[in-house]
């Protein structure tokens, strides 16, 4: 039995549900990227230690890039990994990659 996928999605078949609605909700966000509140109201009902632990694991599978914030330190913003982030986002975070 075959199944027809896009290309575009192709790289999303390997994650969990709730991966791919995180990956969905990030994405949706764009340039501007996702903080862990909004990504949270997208998934009515999770936990959100469960919601950390696929943030996580998106991030060591480099689906997504994590920024942190210079004004408050424990405020991550959540970027796809082939966008870079706005420039008015760049302003007001702090580097852990290079682009």
């Amino acid at each position: 039995m075959y199944k027809f996928v896009l290309d575009d999605d192709q790289h999303l078949l390997k994650l969990t549900p709730l991966e791919k609605l995180i990956y969905k909700t990030v994405s949706m966000k764009a340039a501007e990227g996702a903080e862990i509140n909004e990504i949270k109201k997208a998934c009515n009902g999770i936990k959100r230690n469960d919601i950390t632990k696929a943030l996580e694991s998106l991030v060591r599978a480099t689906k997504l890039k994590k920024l942190k914030s210079l004004k408050s330190k424990n405020r991550n913003i959540y970027f796809i990994s082939e966008i870079e982030p706005s420039d008015a986002v760049i302003d007001n975070l702090q580097e852990n990659f290079e682009f």
